[in-house]
């Protein structure tokens, strides 16, 4: 600051005020935001004499009685009022609350990019579907159940797109294999749940595979099926799959019926993002700020 003060002077007078509970010491008057006297840092050994800074050789008076310490006027930048310290604090307020908002600005700008990208992509999963053999003894009636017939029968949903809008049609394909060693049979019927809607039944597939075959099935679905009807975030489609599963081998017949379920992200149409616009908002902004900035730059090189 000058003067022989420290750079921190500021920080530290304040901390006078508050240390002696913005009282001046010798009268008792207050300041700050419970009274209207000016506090200013009084050095209780004198600069002159060799009196420091720290806060040990400080104490907080009022304008007035500090004037009587020293027989004659005092003030400027090195005794700052309230005044200056009330604004010193709106400053270091406004300062905590743009970075607040800042900081929020960039939360809310990463999750925009989420939604944007990718705009689309083929999505797909496969998983499982366990089953048991059970073979029954004609002459007796007995059934003897086979825990492990062999490997599980695997089915994957493909989604060729997954951007899907409420009036447009979205293509789904199934493929059903067979690893095992037996002659696999049945059916496949499979649900969808959009989010927490319901939307019944998509389609049921018959299948009759040898060893180690697969089946590929494509369908056409409306979107609506696939989507909610509302939500900011990437929506989802559940697929529930109810299975009959016989296999015929040896005259033995097994069956086992299981219900499981996947999840594929479902995104919405590019403009139908919330994001999209924030960012077209947050383009603009800056696009008009910047044209601003250099608008007064330009005037300021004129001027000189």
């Amino acid at each position: 600051m000058g003067d022989g003060y420290p750079s921190d002077w500021n920080s530290r007078r304040k901390k006078i005020y508050k240390r002696d509970n913005y009282r001046c010491q010798e009268c008792g008057s207050l300041g700050g935001k419970r009274g209207n006297a000016k506090l200013h840092a009084h050095h209780i050994k004198p600069k002159s004499e060799g009196g420091s800074h720290r806060q040990g050789n400080l104490k907080t008076v009022c304008k007035s009685c500090h004037e009587n310490i020293h027989g004659h006027g005092v003030g400027g930048s090195a005794t700052s009022s309230s005044g200056n310290s009330d604004q010193q604090d709106a400053a270091e307020m406004l300062i905590t609350i743009v970075l607040m908002a800042c900081a929020t600005i960039l939360v809310i700008t990463l999750i925009a990019f989420g939604q944007v990208l990718p705009a689309g992509e083929t999505v797909t999963e496969d998983y499982s579907i366990d089953y048991i053999g059970m073979s029954e003894n004609p002459d007796t009636g007995d059934v003897t159940y086979d825990y492990n017939p062999g490997p599980s029968l695997n089915v994957q949903y493909e989604l060729s797109d997954n951007v899907i809008s409420q009036n447009d049609e979205a293509q789904l394909t199934f493929k059903i294999h067979n690893p095992s060693n037996n002659d696999i049979r049945g059916n496949l019927k499979v649900k969808v749940r959009a989010n927490y809607a319901n939307r019944g039944e998509l389609s049921e597939i018959d299948f009759d595979l040898s060893p180690g075959q697969s089946k590929v099935v494509s369908i056409t679905s409306p979107g609506w099926k696939f989507i909610a009807n509302s939500g900011p975030h990437p929506r989802t489609a559940t697929f529930g799959a109810e299975s009959q599963i016989f296999t015929e081998q040896y005259k033995e017949i097994g069956t086992h019926r299981q219900s499981d379920e996947m999840t594929l992200e479902v995104r919405k149409p590019f403009f139908d993002r919330l994001g999209v616009y924030w960012l077209i908002l947050l383009f603009a902004s800056l696009t008009y700020g910047s044209y601003k900035l250099w608008g007064r730059r330009s005037e300021a090189i004129n001027r000189n």
